[in-house]
């Protein structure tokens, strides 16, 4: 997926929704079809379905990666190592499947209506 705009230099929050659209496949070694969102400071800047997820864990050493991708593509429209040349300062994950609610930009919401 990519951003529908370009992102600013400088500090950002970017956030990453997924949605289960579908059941998965287990037999076939296809996981749950998905909706999938990209936020850039709370905005949407993108969005996409996954025909397909991966099934089943990926074990002891494998996961996920922030800031480059070493393995293989997911998509053929770079080649690895794919590094990111800034700076990530800090990196939230939540499985809980709950939506994520931002305080800090709801306190401002607020704040600014006064």
């Amino acid at each position: 997926m990519r951003s529908d705009t370009v992102i600013p230099e400088g500090d950002q929050i970017f956030s990453f929704e997924f949605a289960p659209t579908g059941e998965p496949d287990i037999p076939t070694g296809k996981g749950v079809l998905a909706n999938v969102k990209l936020f850039v400071d709370g905005k949407p800047v993108g969005s996409g379905d996954l025909p397909v997820t991966i099934p089943l864990s990926l074990g002891l050493a494998a996961g996920f990666s922030v800031g480059v991708d070493a393995g293989s593509p997911v998509m053929t429209d770079y080649q690895p190592p794919f590094a990111f040349t800034g700076t990530v300062k800090k990196v939230l994950v939540d499985i809980s499947g709950e939506p994520i609610e931002d305080m800090e930009a709801k306190m401002r919401m607020y704040l600014a209506r006064q």
